[in-house]
Parts: structure tokens; sequence; C-alpha cells
């Protein structure tokens, strides 16, 4: 099988681009995972990813802002049954005015 002039220009420059793409590959593959495979970047994002998790600082933070919310959710609760509180008591009232204003129109 021979190719032609074209194909084998074709041919020659797949060739040169895959040799590019296979060291960049490479290179990449060692800058993520390090040449023993235990140093690269992605180790150390994990390291920092460790540490951030078990930083003091941090876990004081989120145990901070759990408590506010439901201390915020308490007092949304706490303001609705007040609220509902005083429009049953007002309700109360409609009635027994309404219960005196017949009693009075019976005399």
């Amino acid at each position: 099988m021979s190719l032609s002039a074209d194909e084998r220009k074709t041919l020659d420059e797949i060739h040169g681009d895959v040799r590019v793409l296979v060291a960049t590959v490479k290179h990449h593959d060692v800058v993520l995972f390090g040449p023993d495979r235990r140093d690269g970047a992605v180790a150390e994002l994990q390291t920092v990813r460790e540490r951030q998790e078990q930083c003091p600082a941090r876990r004081r933070a989120t145990r901070d802002n759990r408590m506010f919310v439901v201390a915020l959710i308490g007092l949304i609760l706490g303001q609705t049954i007040a609220i509902g509180g005083l429009g049953l008591t007002y309700l109360r009232l409609r009635a027994l005015e309404r219960q005196t204003d017949t009693t009075e129109m019976r005399r």
C-alpha cells in the first residue's frame, strides 16, 4: 500500500501533533500526580483540604453558624406563635363583644 505525497504529508502532520499531545499529557500527569504518583498538585490539594477541615477556627465558625441558624429559626417561630396568639385573642374579644351586644339587645 503506497501513500500519495499529500496523504504522507497529512500523516506526518498528524504524527507531529500526536507527539506534542503525548508530551503535554505526560507533563500534566507529572504536575497533577508527581513523578512518583504522590507529590503532585492533587496530593497538595488534598493536604490543603484536610488542613482546612481540621482547622479549629473553621470548625468553630461552622458550629457558631449552626447555632445562629437554630436561634434565628427559634426567633421566627416565637414571633409567629406570638402573632397567632394575638390574633386569637382579638377574635375572642370580638366574639365576646358580639355576644355582649346580642345580650343587651335581648333586654
